[in-house]
């Protein structure tokens, strides 16, 4: 799961890795030193839980105000099942994240992340391993 700020800034990505549980083996000390986030599931992909642990242990202590600030955040989503579960609506309004869901059936062109950053990645990755291949 990633996340971007508005002012520029990154938070620190959440990996979901595919298995039942999770082994210290797995992380590199390298993604632990960088501080990275790490959860499993059955499939590799995000899930209820998943979701509520990144909106819990990444968002919200990686964007939350200063303690005399009542600056409100807005986290702006898909309509994925994992970010718009009761807990995690709940847990964005009890602290202060105005929450935002994009219209369905249009995230393929509205999720910056994948039109900005995340498909000229995946063409430049592509073209270096065809390279390599």
């Amino acid at each position: 799961m990633e996340c971007i700020c508005a002012n520029g800034k990154s938070i620190t990505p959440f990996i979901i890795l595919k298995g039942e549980k999770m082994t210290s083996s797995w992380i590199s000390t390298a993604a632990l030193d960088l501080n990275w986030h790490f959860g499993a599931s059955q499939k590799g992909w995000t899930s209820n839980a998943l979701g509520f642990d990144w909106l819990v242990r990444v968002f919200d202590p990686m964007t939350r105000p200063p303690a005399d600030s009542n600056r409100i955040r807005l986290l702006i989503c898909d309509g994925h099942d994992s970010h718009i579960s009761a807990k995690f609506v709940a847990y964005c309004i009890e602290n202060n994240i105005c929450f935002f869901l994009l219209l369905p059936h249009s995230s393929h062109l509205l999720q910056l992340l994948d039109v900005s950053v995340f498909s000229p990645l995946k063409t430049a990755v592509s073209v270096d391993l065809d390279r390599l291949i």
